[in-house]
């Protein structure tokens, strides 16, 4: 089953992420990053060519490639290579704390900037704790696309807060 991946096997997570991010069209960006410092996502926001962001235990900088399928990616990485630590990101950080599925406060995506909101599970072993997270960002302008899809009356009024009541997005018939 899905479940039963080992948390430092990142290539059959890959696998498992191109399949995740094709169902639907509103999880684009699905990401999973082990207490090792291991991280694997594929992101497919950007137009219809996948990107595959990869970053090896032990590494210091994630890595970004095209490709069209699992393991399948162009030659070079794009760009120059990111110094990232997922295991010191809000995301983690949060998931780490956290028993079970969770959300994060808004925050700014380290690799585009933008404010997102991510949907974190803490993936767990009995008898050796943390062994990742899974994740899936929500970038604010899709939060706005979701309320707008909204089928409400004429005097409806949609409000999304986060629990300490900071304003995240909104729409007014």
């Amino acid at each position: 089953s899905d479940l039963d991946v080992d948390p430092s096997d990142l290539k059959r997570i890959e696998t498992l992420l191109f399949r995740y991010t094709s169902v639907s069209p509103r999880a684009p960006y699905i990401y999973f990053a082990n207490s090792q410092g291991g991280f694997i996502g594929v992101n497919r926001t950007l137009g219809s060519v996948p990107l595959v962001l990869e970053q090896k235990p032990g590494e210091p900088q994630r890595r970004t490639w095209k490709a069209n399928n699992p393991g399948e990616r162009e030659a070079s990485p794009l760009g120059g290579a990111q110094v990232y630590d997922s295991t010191l990101r809000p995301w983690y950080k949060i998931a780490e704390a956290a028993d079970g599925p969770t959300w994060t406060p808004v925050y700014s995506s380290a690799r585009t900037g933008i404010g997102v909101l991510t949907m974190t599970i803490p993936i767990r072993q009995e008898g050796k704790g943390l062994r990742g997270v899974l994740a899936m960002n929500l970038p604010l302008n899709h939060v706005e696309r979701l309320l707008m899809d909204l089928n409400l009356g004429p005097q409806a009024r949609v409000f999304v807060l986060e629990r300490d009541g900071g304003f995240v997005g909104g729409i007014v018939n």
